[in-house]
């Protein structure tokens, strides 16, 4: 199993929260090379170890098995093209790129329903996140 490097810089690749058997779950990097959900994760192990433990659970899961079914723990966000792990409050907005389950970032929930607002940053988060990867192929071709 994969832990989540806390040190991790993060470079031109997203940094990985698990490779599992069948999906990778990755963190989007924005243009400016700071990985919102990376920093949530980087928090939430430092001041909240036991909720930190069960979001990598979480992750694992996903990973390996493909799918998480149980709606209490990861399901779509309703009229949008993200998906949520859940764990109590904690929410991390991910997208589906093929193999890849990309975080955008990560908060604490205090209402029913997401706000508009955190569905506005994660798609601006994977779009400078999409960008950027455009342009690291382009180099590397």
């Amino acid at each position: 199993w994969v832990y989540i490097d806390v040190n991790l810089s993060v470079g031109m690749e997203r940094p990985l929260a698990h490779n599992g058997r069948l999906l990778c779950v990755c963190f989007a990097v924005r243009t400016d090379k700071s990985s919102p959900g990376l920093e949530f994760a980087q928090m939430l192990k430092q001041d909240r170890p036991k909720d930190y433990e069960k979001v990598i659970r979480l992750f694992k899961w996903l990973g390996d098995l493909g799918w998480i079914n149980n709606r209490e723990k990861f399901k779509p966000i309703e009229g949008t093209e993200f998906f949520e792990f859940k764990e109590h409050q904690i929410r991390m907005p991910c997208l589906r790129s093929g193999n890849f389950y990309i975080i955008t970032h990560g908060f604490f929930k205090k209402t029913d329903s997401i706000s508009r607002e955190q569905i506005l940053r994660a798609r601006l988060i994977i779009g400078e996140d999409q960008a950027r990867q455009k342009k690291v192929q382009k180099k590397s071709a």
